[in-house]
């Protein structure tokens, strides 16, 4: 805790950012390979085309996640922004 209220909230929500991200990973992977385990063990043609959906949704869910995970290292990058440095954020002051 800093004794900002602010910057408490900020790092609190970066701590819950950093747990989600991996874990929205995770299902997104898990879902493209339940779509590939439905779609070798679909017999008929309407099975396999929604298991082949499945695929595309985790597929696309994967790419999503991961690019804006990429857009926001870059940005960080090539703004010079220091990720380890404390923010100066605004506080009312107290007496």
């Amino acid at each position: 805790m800093t004794g900002n209220p602010l910057q408490d909230i900020v790092f609190q929500m970066q701590d819950l950012l950093d747990a989600v991200v991996p874990l929205l990973i995770t299902l997104a992977l898990l879902f493209f390979i339940w779509g590939v385990a439905k779609f070798v063990t679909a017999k008929e043609a309407e099975e396999k085309e929604k298991a082949r959906d499945i695929m595309i949704y985790g597929a696309i869910g994967l790419f999503v996640i991961v690019s804006i995970w990429g857009i926001v290292a870059m940005l960080q990058v090539f703004t010079n922004v220091d990720t380890n440095a404390v923010p100066d954020l605004p506080f009312v002051p107290t007496r």
